[in-house]
């Protein structure tokens, strides 16, 4: 991937994740901070007062496309996602990667003849190039949601 879709592909994760990007000029002591940063919405009891446990990173910065640690989190939070009774599943491989929604919400089979493949990410250099391509892939399905359009065929 080129660094301008890896920073595209970054920032759609973290909208996905629940981040918004916060700018110094949003801020209450704007002059203490330089950069925007990705954070989640904080809906604490005092809001005077800004907390810093929601700061993901500085824009820019994010490491989804070489962390497993932050992927993880991403590919957790979309294998608890069910539509229409299915869930979503992850198969993955030294170089490849798929997502799929199962025929059944107890079918863990990735070539189960009711599947629906989502998005999937085959001949990269690495586990976590493959598993971060078919989430961006993902995610950008996921915002239409057109169970349709991904029975016909996901673009590699």
């Amino acid at each position: 991937m080129k660094k301008d879709e890896i920073l595209q592909a970054n920032s759609a994760i973290a909208k996905f994740m629940g981040y918004e990007i916060i700018s110094p000029l949003m801020r209450m002591e704007p002059d203490n901070w330089d950069k925007d940063y990705w954070e989640k919405p904080s809906y604490s009891e005092a809001p005077e007062m800004e907390d810093a446990t929601t700061v993901l990173c500085a824009v820019g910065n994010e490491r989804y496309h070489y962390d497993w640690n932050w992927l993880m989190t991403v590919v957790d939070k979309i294998e608890v996602i069910k539509m229409d009774d299915r869930s979503v599943c992850f198969s993955m491989g030294s170089d490849h990667c798929q997502i799929w929604l199962s025929g059944f919400t107890s079918d863990i089979m990735a070539e189960h003849q009711d599947s629906i493949v989502l998005a999937k990410a085959r001949r990269c250099r690495s586990r976590i190039e493959a598993t971060f391509k078919a989430i961006s892939q993902f995610i950008e399905w996921y915002q239409t949601r057109d169970i349709q359009d991904a029975a016909t065929g996901i673009v590699e």
